[in-house]
């Protein structure tokens, strides 16, 4: 089923080129999984049907803990193909650029140069963070402090920090109305999370008629990520409130998993991991079915043996290809088995 869904795409994008140029872009490929790849490469084979352009954009510090980028390293670069290297500004375009942001700011001070160099280190956003901070503060004069984020967070009231740490502990896009209920502030109404936008914190999301809300940058993210992990008993308070808040008939159970899970609520984690590998295999995922049954395994789920899930993992191995590693977790599976006259089934 799953090779015949990837002939069906690779054949739909043919048709698609046929009739106009067709570009694909991939944004933060450093974040796929096994399955992603799979599809990739199937795409990749030649012969291609018509013309299309591929464009993948990951961090170039991940190449070697990505499990994306890994396989592709396997797969090799296309005869056809090239591999662009995007490195940091140089000294004299990143003051040129945070002077004009700083302008545009409003602000006309100019900047300390020896200072924007070390804190950005030619990155375009850091560049532009630090001359947000300047013109957020009011400073007169081009200085930088050595935590950008830090000193535009701290300058956030209480509220507007609380909403901040939901959006970034969810880690994804999250409805206006769930993000304010974790809170567990009644008080916070929507204009928080408008003014948390206008300050280029949060981005606003129109989805399915409703408004959604995501971090602006993944690096603004990690920066906060980096302050909470300081006190992580906050950071598991921020993910239960996120858990009880999502928990719902249509809850996506990845993210009900990874909410309980972070939260230390290892039941609830278990049964959502189990939840998660069923839907999973079900969409023909079988490597991220694998993964996420090991991991029910290792939460051991009430009603589920961990000789079962083991052997749920193992044949999704199966599915996702991976003879070697699916023979080596029937192995496991069958040295979990209780008593001589059990069993564990291989179709």
């Amino acid at each position: 089923e799953r090779r015949l869904a990837f002939a069906g795409l690779r054949q739909l994008l043919g048709r698609l080129a046929a009739r106009a140029p067709l570009v694909l872009a991939f944004d933060d490929v450093q974040w796929g999984d096994a399955d992603s790849i799979a599809l990739l490469g199937s795409l990749l084979l030649p012969p291609i049907d018509a013309p299309a352009l591929f464009v993948l954009s990951y961090r170039v510090e991940e190449v070697n803990t990505s499990p994306f980028l890994r396989a592709l390293a396997d797969l090799g670069v296309p005869a056809d193909g090239l591999t662009v290297t995007l490195g940091a500004l140089s000294e004299a375009d990143t003051v040129a650029l945070g002077e004009e942001l700083l302008r545009a700011y409003g602000h006309d001070a100019r900047i300390d140069t020896a200072a924007l160099l070390r804190e950005s280190a030619g990155s375009p956003f850091f560049i532009g963070e630090v001359a947000r901070n300047l013109a957020e503060s009011g400073a007169e004069h081009g200085g930088a402090t050595v935590d950008v984020v830090g000193a535009r967070f701290e300058r956030l009231n209480e509220v507007e920090r609380g909403l901040l740490e939901v959006v970034v502990a969810a880690g994804r896009a999250i409805d206006a109305a769930s993000a304010i209920a974790a809170t567990g502030r009644s008080a916070v109404t929507p204009l928080e999370l408008l003014r948390l936008s206008d300050l280029r914190w949060l981005r606003r999301i129109e989805r399915s008629g409703d408004t959604a809300f995501e971090v602006y940058h993944d690096r603004l993210r990690e920066r906060v990520l980096e302050r909470l992990g300081a006190a992580p008993d906050r950071l598991r308070d921020t993910h239960r409130r996120l858990a009880t808040t999502l928990d719902r008939p249509d809850a996506d159970p990845e993210v009900l998993l990874f909410h309980y899970d972070a939260a230390g609520n290892r039941e609830a984690a278990g049964r959502w991991a189990v939840a998660a590998a069923e839907r999973a295999n079900h969409t023909l995922a079988f490597g991220r079915a694998a993964e996420l049954y090991g991991r029910a395994a290792e939460l051991s789920v009430d009603g589920y043996p961990v000789a079962t899930l083991r052997t749920s993992r193992a044949e999704a191995l199966v599915n996702a290809g991976r003879a070697l590693d699916a023979a080596r977790a029937f192995e496991k599976a069958a040295g979990l088995v209780a008593e001589p006259g059990d069993a564990v089934r291989v179709n």
